[in-house]
């Protein structure tokens, strides 16, 4: 298990939107894109704590299903 969890999206253009519309709704991820990632591995990287309680992983989780083209489930 690790604090970060990625969520490959793969073009550029779509982590972006994701990151800006979760960003609008008050999640806060980062957008990795190429050289950072390799080319077609786009990704959202979002970063969980212990100071997130059950209610906040839930809130982000139901955010990024809103929030990301394509995705049903978290």
């Amino acid at each position: 298990w690790s604090p970060i969890l990625p969520l490959v999206l793969g073009s550029n253009g779509a982590t972006l939107e994701a990151a800006t519309r979760l960003r609008e709704t008050g999640v806060l991820v980062g957008a990795m894109r190429p050289p950072t990632v390799p080319e077609g591995t786009a990704r959202l990287r979002l970063s969980v704590s212990a100071a997130h309680t059950g209610a906040d992983i839930e809130e982000i989780a139901s955010a990024v299903i809103r929030c990301v083209p394509g995705r049903t489930k978290a």
